[in-house]
Order: structure tokens, then C-alpha cells, then sequence
């Protein structure tokens, strides 16, 4: 951006760009913007009905790093730009000095849940819903350039680039204008934001109720509420030891989106980080009802539900009713109870320092598969984190024994002996 701050104009290709990493295209955009914008929501597909889908979750571009290219930009687009490559156009299309050319994107947006067949073949299917500022779904179709120039993919003559040559024509014609902007009013400021900063300043008493006065009355439509946004939250306040803020933001969730089970998920955790049984095993049987009853086998959710049923049978009765309950699972949905499952749920719990549990259930990890490196390596790094040395280097041994190319258990193993 440094090299090409005194240009005149840029183009940007994106043909033939097979996607990747959404993330990275956001960041990308988020140079060349001038303003916050909303580009894109989604929502993922949660229950056996065609519109069952969780809440929206917001996509913005915005100014990020130390500078940004606000001059004329052209961004090439073409049949070939797929998936990510995509959602990068859907943020560059919404800003005012940006214009389109070429050919239709590929219209494959969605994230794709991929799960085994009893006869070892795999299927996915596509599991969001991808829409741009304007509610419109490009799936299928491709976003639409502002100025179509058709192109031969298998050009005959490569040195000729008919696009390319359209889009230097139209910087040299000094005719390219910004968008009209005068109805493009879309929402910016989260209230999941504002509910953290004025948690922290004035309480969550006077938070809350500001909060709700928002949500309801917004005549200006300037204000986006996004679920993930409030789970992050409430993550981020359980982190810190603050109970009570994210019991709080977690109380707005439940009432605002009573069908999200995963709020009840994070809720049964905080409890068990407190101790607190009686809560726990309240918030886990919450979560567990909603899950049968929105969650098929097939959906990617119902991995939840799995480790739900798992961390509560572990409350109820001990060690004895988790390796029951582990069994009754494996034998009801075979394809679905996995070391990828177990290995997840542990590490879900070391996050919340709930390492006494994680223990337990990389244990029966290590026992159901004897031959994964990764089980022993990831029972030893919980055995790390509760300070048990020996049992740590122990398990990391294995784990070595199995699979000696795994750099991260040779650095913690050298680690937990004092080697350098």
C-alpha cells in the first residue's frame, strides 16, 4: 500500500481466485476502506426445516492498518473467482470508489458440513445461508460486476487481456464516478460493543437497561445486535473471572435468542467454573432438550449435544456414568463419536480451566484410542497445565513412541525436562 499510494487508480484481480481464507480477504478490503461498512450476513442452517437458521451474523469493512487507498479502484472479477474470493468482492462492491469488471463470480459461498456414510463414503452438503447488504443471495449466481466484459477463459492469445485493457481505458478516461450513496444507510454500531464499554464504566445495571432501550427503539436503524458477538463477550468476561458480567450478557441472550443451545452450553460451563453443580446441570439439560429437539445426526451442531450429554453424565455419576454414557453414544451414533469429538471437548474445557474434566475425558480418549499420538499428546498437555510433571512427560512420551514427528510434543517434552 506504501509503493502504490501516489497511483492514480489500482486494479485488483481476482479471476481464476479458487478462495480460502475469508478472514484474509476482509483484511485485504479493510485497506482500501474509508468507513465502516456493512457488506455481508450469514446464517447457518440449525433444525430439519428450510428456513430453520440461527440468528444473523454481521460482516463490516473498515479502516485497518496505517493506510488506506480511498482513489479509484477496479477490481477484476470473472466465472473462476469462488468462494472467499467472492465474499472479497461482496466488501470491495460496497465501498463508493470501487467498480466491478469482468464476468459473474462462481456463486459458491457457503461453508460446506461434510460427514462419513456407514459405507465409508463421505457427503457434505452446503450449511449457510451467505447474503450481501441488501438481503440478496448470490448462491448459485454469482455476484454481478458493475460493467460486464466477457472474456474466454482459454484466451488464444495470451498476451491480449480484454478485461485488463477495459478496466486501464476507463482510469484513463478519467470518467469513473463514486457510487450514490444516499440510500445506503446500514447498521454499524453493535450493541454487543457498546454493552462490554458501558458494562465496564457505569455497570451492568445501567448497561442492561441501555441496552434494551436500544434494541427497541432505534428509529435511526443504526444499531446491529449479533449473537456470536454476545457469546465472544461472555466468553471474554468468564475468561477474566467475572462471573457476574457474563452471567449478565449471557441473560440478555437467552431472552433475545431462547433457541440458541450454545448459550446454555457456555452457561454450564461458567457454572461448573464456579462450582456451582446445582446451576450446571440446570443450564446443561436446558441446552440438552433444545438440542434433540432442533438437531438432527447429520447437522454439524449435533456435536454439542454429544458433549453435552457426555459432560453430564460425568456430573450425575462420576467417572463409571461418563464411560456408560460414552458407550451408550458410540453405539447409537457410531460415525459421529470420534477421538476428533473427545480430543475437541477437552480442549474446550481446558480453555475454561476446567482441567480436572478435560483430564478425565482425554483419559478415555488415550483408552478408546490406544493408537493416536495426538490422544496421548493432548493428555499430557492437561496433565501440563494441572502441574503434574511426571504424568505430562509420561504421556508425551507415548505420544512420541507413536508418532516421533509431532514438533509440539518434542518441544513440551524438552520443556518439562529442562532441556533446551
Amino acid at each position: 500500500m506504501a509503493e502504490f499510494k501516489n497511483a492514480t487508480a489500482l486494479v485488483v484481480d481476482v479471476r481464476r481466485n479458487g478462495g480460502g481464507d475469508d478472514q484474509v480477504g476482509k483484511l485485504i478490503a479493510s485497506r482500501f476502506a474509508d468507513k465502516k461498512r456493512l457488506y455481508m450476513t450469514t446464517q447457518e442452517r440449525s433444525g430439519p426445516k428450510h428456513d430453520n437458521f440461527d440468528p444473523k451474523k454481521h460482516f463490516f469493512v473498515e479502516p485497518k492498518g496505517p493506510m488506506q487507498f480511498t482513489k479509484t479502484v477496479i477490481l477484476l472479477t470473472n466465472r473462476l473467482s469462488v468462494s472467499a474470493a467472492e465474499n472479497f468482492t461482496l466488501a470491495m462492491r460496497i465501498l463508493p470508489h470501487v467498480t466491478v469488471i469482468g464476468d459473474f463470480t462462481s456463486g459458491c459461498f457457503a461453508d460446506k458440513y461434510t460427514f462419513r456414510l456407514p459405507n465409508g463414503w463421505y457427503a457434505s452438503y452446503s450449511m449457510n445461508l451467505f447474503l450481501d447488504q441488501n438481503g440478496m443471495c448470490w448462491e448459485g449466481i454469482g455476484v454481478p460486476p458493475d460493467l460486464k466484459v466477457s472474456c474466454d477463459y482459454d484466451e488464444a492469445v495470451p498476451e491480449r487481456d480484454p478485461v485488463l485493457e477495459t478496466a486501464i481505458s476507463l482510469i484513463r478516461s478519467g470518467k469513473l464516478s463514486a457510487q450514490d450513496e444516499s440510500e445506503n444507510i446500514r447498521p454499524t454500531e453493535s450493541l454487543a460493543f457498546l454493552l462490554e464499554k458501558e458494562i465496564a464504566s457505569d455497570g451492568i445495571e445501567k448497561a442492561t437497561a441501555r441496552f434494551n432501550d436500544r434494541n427497541v427503539n432505534d428509529p435511526e436503524g443504526i444499531y446491529y445486535l449479533d449473537y456470536y458477538e454476545m457469546s465472544t463477550l461472555a466468553r471474554k468476561w468468564f475468561t477474566a473471572g467475572k462471573f457476574e458480567q457474563g452471567k449478565a450478557v449471557l441473560a440478555l441472550s437467552t431472552r433475545i435468542f431462547p433457541e440458541m443451545t450454545s448459550t446454555y452450553s457456555l452457561l454450564g460451563m461458567a457454572c461448573m467454573q464456579q462450582k456451582n453443580k446445582t446451576e450446571t446441570l440446570r443450564a446443561l439439560e436446558k441446552a440438552i432438550t433444545l438440542q434433540e429437539k432442533k438437531y438432527s445426526p447429520q447437522s454439524r451442531q449435533f456435536s454439542e449435544y454429544l458433549a453435552d450429554a457426555l459432560i453430564k453424565e460425568y456430573l450425575s455419576g462420576g467417572i463409571g456414568a461418563l464411560d456408560r454414557q460414552y458407550m451408550a453414544l458410540k453405539t447409537k451414533y457410531p460415525m459421529l463419536v470420534t477421538e476428533r469429538l473427545l480430543n475437541m471437548l477437552g480442549y474446550s474445557l481446558l480453555r475454561f480451566k476446567l482441567t480436572e474434566l478435560a483430564i478425565e475425558i482425554f483419559k478415555l480418549n488415550v483408552k478408546q484410542f490406544p493408537q493416536s499420538s495426538n490422544a496421548y499428546d493432548s493428555l499430557g498437555e492437561a496433565y501440563m497445565n494441572a502441574g503434574d510433571k511426571e504424568r505430562a512427560i509420561e504421556n508425551y512420551q507415548k505420544s512420541l513412541k507413536l508418532d516421533p514427528n509431532n514438533p509440539g510434543g518434542v518441544a513440551n517434552l524438552k520443556k518439562l525436562r529442562g532441556e533446551k
